[in-house]
């Protein structure tokens, strides 16, 4: 969580003071939760868009008219100074903390008092340094101001439409089976099934293959002429 330092000069009555006069914390918090803290409030806010909205119509060769178009938004916009507590101690990280709580699209919920506090969209953030570190060149102190406008978010009822029914999926259709082709060879005398499967498998180890499929019982006794089926390579 990032936290704003006023810079505040030394000395124990002085500080006991401002301690006396300190306002209470206000922060900036976006729609996530995310949250950064003032540790004094700021003193000086300026308002506007309490006024209703209104446009001329103009006519030709009389008097325009004045229609009403609507409640304006309010917008709320004020300025604080950012510094480290720390002697010439950067503040960079902390205004990347704000950059990061405010610069998206987020709402954010600004708590301060009566008149500032609800949900807000930030239109502007501006960052005015003051002074830099000799030799790094960052920022130990800055002038911030922050612009804002009331998020009034309005979801429209819609009601409901007539759909077309989705069309059904075609029915699936299974496949239909393809018997497999089969090559047939005529046993010669000399002929084994070894053999058989090393010319047309490509190894004689795939035999019984042969020797099942077309139901011989003693490889070793192959009858001369009758037709083998040889199995897909």
């Amino acid at each position: 969580m990032a936290t704003v330092s006023i810079a505040i000069p030394r000395g124990a009555g002085l500080i006991a003071r401002l301690k006396r006069k300190m306002h209470p914390k206000a922060y900036i918090q976006s729609e996530t939760g995310a949250r950064w803290v003032f540790p004094f409030a700021p003193r000086e806010t300026e308002h506007g868009g309490d006024a209703d909205e209104w446009s001329v119509l103009p006519r030709s060769g009389r008097k325009p008219l004045v229609r009403r178009n609507g409640a304006g938004l309010r917008t709320l916009q004020f300025s604080f100074l950012v510094a480290s507590s720390a002697y010439d101690g950067t503040v960079e990280g902390t205004i990347t903390n704000l950059r990061t709580v405010v610069g998206n699209a987020d709402k954010v919920l600004f708590s301060l008092g009566v008149l500032e506090r609800g949900w807000w969209r930030v239109t502007d953030l501006q960052v005015s340094p003051l002074a830099r570190q000799e030799g790094t060149n960052q920022v130990t102190r800055a002038n911030v101001s922050i612009q804002l406008v009331e998020a009034f978010d309005v979801r429209p009822k819609i009601g409901r439409t007539a759909t077309r029914p989705k069309p059904k999926p075609p029915a699936k259709t299974k496949p239909k089976a393809t018997s497999p082709s089969y090559r047939y060879v005529t046993v010669r005398r000399g002929d084994t099934l070894w053999d058989f499967a090393v010319k047309y498998l490509g190894t004689g180890l795939r035999w019984k293959e042969i020797a099942k499929l077309n139901g011989v019982r003693d490889p070793k006794k192959l009858q001369v002429g009758k037709r083998l089926r040889i199995p897909p390579k």
